[in-house]
């Protein structure tokens, strides 16, 4: 009997004080913070919607992050009074690392196996809150053919192809997050085979600007619900 792939995910989220700086001059800092909080929460709601994904592992050291995510109206359906999808845990980011987002994500990369050694591994920016759980499913699908064709890391790019939005790694693949300026490139560098996924995915918008926003609310079905309400409050919502 063939047994499915199983994934674990990973998400990094820094949070408040200083989220979302270039939206500078359209929110203020409270409700940037707010905004990150909301799209991180749509984010982990997606995510935990597809099947193959057996556990989010959110790296932060806020302490309301659960609470946030499961008290979220919009993370329904609801089986016997529990959220359901994928389980949901958070470990501590490591504080003064010196390599911030990169050393988040090892970190919890590293917790993910312990839990699990035989899933599957990715890492995703908490900002993608446009994200359809079917582009999600697709991306790890092509990861898995990937890996079954000789790749064990493979990442998806930005919407403008220089940044990297998810990078994915077989069980037991030694993997070197490189986040940040060009990280694209510095991904495919470190043997990340770039996935097939289109151009217009939801997987692809990262949110970061305004002119992201303005994208992702012109997708099919556009933002995630606790986002929605945050941009509807205004500048100094």
């Amino acid at each position: 009997m063939n047994v499915l792939p199983r994934w674990s995910i990973v998400i990094p989220f820094k949070g408040a004080p200083h989220a979302k700086t270039r939206l500078a001059e359209n929110f203020d800092s409270s409700t940037r913070a707010a905004l990150a909080f909301a799209l991180l929460t749509d984010t982990v709601l997606a995510v935990r919607a597809v099947p193959s994904v057996v556990r989010v592992v959110l790296v932060s050291n806020e302490p309301e992050l659960l609470t946030t995510i499961l008290d979220e109206p919009s993370a329904a359906p609801r089986m016997g009074g529990r959220p359901a999808g994928a389980e949901l845990t958070i470990v501590a980011d490591p504080a003064d690392s010196g390599d911030g987002l990169n050393a988040a994500v090892s970190h919890g990369i590293r917790h993910a196996r312990k839990l699990d050694d035989r899933a599957f591994t990715a890492a995703l920016v908490g900002d993608v809150a446009a994200l359809r759980p079917d582009d999600l499913a697709y991306a790890l699908d092509e990861a898995v053919a990937r890996f079954r064709a000789g790749s064990a890391l493979a990442m998806v790019a930005d919407r403008d192809g220089t940044g990297t939005t998810m990078i994915t790694a077989a069980p037991g693949a030694r993997i070197e997050p490189r986040f940040g300026l060009g990280s694209s490139a510095a991904h495919q560098a470190a043997g990340h085979v770039l996935l097939p996924v289109p151009g217009e995915s939801s997987l692809r918008l990262d949110i970061d600007s305004a002119e992201d926003l303005r994208r992702a609310i012109s997708l099919d079905p556009g933002l995630g619900a606790a986002t929605r309400r945050v941009v509807a409050r205004g500048p100094n919502g």
